[in-house]
């Protein structure tokens, strides 16, 4: 006997994913999971353009992730280049982009995520009961906000970030205020960690590589070499990345050596837990694992390394 089982949105990811599953006496014969994604193209709009365009087009990739785009543009063009940026533009970058970090991962895990394990259809369902947690969750997005503000000139789409440096530079007086208020956030960051470390995970282990930017003298985010199984060199990543389409998705899917692997705040924890600042490392007990639902865990720890840093 056969059936054929079908779900076809998926939400609370970027577009909707689609399941089907076909099962023939009682045994899986095909679990295909697809991605319905916008089709881009910003590969093809920003070939020909001026090399000073190419943060700006590449920022509207996508709203919640703006700051990285614009950021891997820039260093993309200065390594085509040959130039070579201040240590203070190096150190804005930082700040920026843990910025936007702490921002997408507190929105994740409040309003996507955390619904789902408390047993909600939404975030907005499950705010009259849990409105104390949501509003640690909202005072963490606006943490991430103010200092993406502060540094990229706005909180979406960056008009400071440039190739070669920074348009403008935040004032003594404001990186004062910043760092008060950063200060006074870590108690909702512990909060954040607190919560997701009380939640019942499932035993879920995917036993891949975590693939990862990694630098020994700090936590890998911007500037380093890749990990994964082993150490390889930035510049020849095409040698060990390849990019391909499927029929059915207008995603792209990348592969290293044929392999699948782990990517994101779980990923990272696992190549650079000595990394962790004093604060965040305390909670990375559970680090490394091959269960990829602590990537929930992980992000909360990396809010609280990033407001440290």
């Amino acid at each position: 006997m056969s059936k054929i089982i079908k779900i076809d949105h998926l939400t609370k990811i970027e577009g909707h994913a689609h399941l089907t599953i076909k099962i023939d006496d009682g045994k899986l014969k095909e679990c295909s999971l697809g991605s319905i994604e916008g089709s881009r193209y910003f590969e093809g709009i920003v070939k020909g353009r001026q090399p000073k365009e190419a943060p700006e087009i590449t920022s509207r990739i996508c709203g919640i992730c703006s700051n990285a785009h614009t950021l891997c543009a820039s260093m993309a063009i200065e390594n085509a280049l040959n130039i070579k940026v201040s240590e203070q533009t190096i150190k804005l970058r930082n700040l920026l982009n843990w910025g936007e970090r702490i921002r997408s991962h507190a929105t994740h895990l409040y309003f996507m995520s955390l619904p789902d394990f408390l047993g909600f259809e939404s975030a907005l369902t499950m705010l009259p009961k849990n409105k104390d947690k949501m509003q640690v969750g909202l005072n963490l997005m606006k943490t991430g906000n103010g200092l993406m503000n502060l540094i990229g000139g706005r909180d979406l789409h960056p008009v400071s970030a440039q190739v070669g440096g920074f348009l403008k530079l935040p004032e003594q007086k404001q990186l004062e205020e910043l760092r008060t208020k950063l200060e006074a956030s870590k108690k909702d960051a512990i909060a954040c960690i607190e919560l997701f470390q009380s939640l019942e995970y499932p035993k879920f282990e995917n036993k891949r590589p975590s693939f990862t930017i990694y630098n020994k003298d700090e936590y890998g985010m911007l500037i380093g070499d890749i990990k994964a199984d082993k150490l390889y060199k930035v510049n020849n990543y095409q040698n060990y990345l390849k990019e391909y389409h499927e029929s059915d998705s207008t995603a792209n899917f990348v592969v290293k050596d044929g392999k699948s692997y782990k990517v994101g705040a779980l990923a990272r924890i696992n190549n650079n837990k000595d990394q962790l600042n004093p604060l965040a490392k305390k909670y990375s007990k559970d680090f490394p694992t091959e269960n990829i639902f602590y990537n929930n865990l992980a992000q909360a720890i990396e809010i609280l390394h990033g407001i440290e840093d």
